[in-house]
């Protein structure tokens, strides 16, 4: 692994609490669990719960979309939200 170079400034501000870390939609691209598989990408996790709530693929919307479809036909939000958890922590 490539070792990464972290500008000085960078460092004073993180020790003085003056920066806000964030992570990017890409930031988990890379993961990998400890069986070496990788988390699905939107449209991977959007099919998982088409199948799930719809039976069906629903490729022709995006992951919000058949997220919120699944939680307005009577699934809830915590359905929804737990079959997203397994997905991502299996």
């Amino acid at each position: 692994m490539a070792k990464i170079e972290i500008p000085a400034p960078l460092i004073e501000a993180v020790k003085h609490s003056r920066v806000i870390p964030f992570l990017g939609a890409g930031a988990s691209k890379e993961a990998i669990d400890p069986s070496g598989n990788s988390p699905p990408d939107a449209n991977q996790l959007r099919d998982i719960l088409a199948q799930r709530f719809f039976g069906k693929p629903i490729p022709n919307r995006d992951l919000m979309t058949v997220a919120e479809m699944a939680i307005r036909n009577g699934s809830g939000e915590s359905l929804v939200f737990e079959e997203v958890r397994k997905v991502l922590v299996h």
